[in-house]
């Protein structure tokens, strides 16, 4: 890759540089300051193989540090990342790391306001108008029966989310409660659309640990 974006997309997670954070539809992950470098430098280096000398040299230049000390933190980092790290992150004996999968380039700036999470499908939100329903225009397509083409409304600020249903003909349920006026959205809130439930997700910033555990 040649110049660095602000933000990386790697299968289901969101890598930022900005915010120093990776998140997983739309939630931070707990990681070391190290934790973070260390997957930065896998990212960027855009599937080549990065030795143990150059990761020891980067993530830890302000400190002598053995290398036992980076074998723990990629063991930290494929457990933070969850049933992919194992996977996603190869290891090649005596040599260094390779990442095992595609990162292209995200949007600049930190991930969406918010997102929309529904099964394995994750959907950022706009500032402004998110349509929700089967119209192919939607922001979240949710293409199933019970859903209208027009089912509701999630409108975004800075401040806040306000869902409102769009006369639909199986509801929009917050907590299990019918929407029949304009209601707050909080993050990890369950919402029904129809049969289908989602879960909004706002992220929360400052999300990487500061303690360094390596």
């Amino acid at each position: 890759m040649s110049a660095a974006p602000g933000t990386y997309e790697i299968g289901p997670f969101r890598l930022s540089i900005d915010e120093r954070a990776v998140y997983r539809a739309g939630r931070p992950l707990p990681l070391t300051p190290r934790c973070f470098e260390v997957f930065r430098e896998l990212v960027e280096a855009g599937g080549r193989v990065v030795t143990r000398d150059r990761l020891l040299t980067r993530v830890w230049s302000d400190a002598a540090v053995e290398e036992g000390s980076l074998t723990r933190t990629v063991s930290m980092l494929r457990e933070a990342l969850g049933p992919e790290g194992g996977d996603l992150i190869e290891t090649l004996p005596r040599v260094g790391y390779r990442l095992n999968a595609a990162a292209s380039p995200g949007p600049s700036g930190r991930p969406g306001l918010a997102r929309v999470v529904w099964e394995d499908r994750e959907f950022v939100l706009v500032s402004g108008e998110n349509i929700v329903g089967r119209d192919p225009a939607a922001v979240v397509r949710l293409d199933i029966h019970s859903v209208s083409r027009r089912h509701a409304r999630i409108t975004l600020s800075e401040t806040e989310a306000v869902l409102e249903d769009l006369d639909s003909k199986n509801g929009t349920f917050l907590g299990g409660v019918r929407v029949r006026s304009s209601v707050r959205l909080s993050d990890d809130d369950r919402v029904r659309f129809g049969s289908a439930e989602v879960v909004f997700r706002r992220p929360v910033s400052g999300s990487t640990v500061t303690a360094d555990l390596s």
